[in-house]
């Protein structure tokens, strides 16, 4: 139950004002869900959970193939190019840069971007 503000990529950012400007044409409002599957049925957590999963079990150990890796991943990635601790620390929603300082250990000797 946290806020948490991510980066977007500029490729992202025009793909979800496309799909802002689709729902206005098709007069869906904010009470709409935002984001379905291609059958139309609400795009749930489970189902997210379940595809990263499937997709990730192709690289790793299936015990590690769960989406919270794809944060330890990402905060890694921007350890490793120069991102600083407070600036990460911001958009992972961590309450202390002491939280993000455990990235630090990985960054090193990592090996599979999963092995977190």
């Amino acid at each position: 139950n946290k806020m948490r503000t991510v980066p977007l990529s500029i490729i992202c950012r025009n793909a979800f004002a496309e799909l802002m400007r689709a729902r206005a044409e098709h007069n869906l409002d904010s009470s709409d869900t935002l984001f379905v599957t291609l059958d139309g049925e609400p795009l749930t957590r489970s189902i997210v959970y379940h595809r990263i999963h499937n997709v990730l079990s192709r690289y790793t150990e299936p015990a590690l193939a769960h989406p919270h890796a794809l944060r330890h991943t990402f905060a890694t990635y921007c350890l490793m190019h120069g991102v600083t601790i407070p600036q990460i620390s911001a958009w992972m929603g961590h309450d202390s840069y002491l939280t993000t300082m455990r990235y630090l250990s990985v960054v090193g000797n990592q090996k599979n971007p999963f092995d977190l």
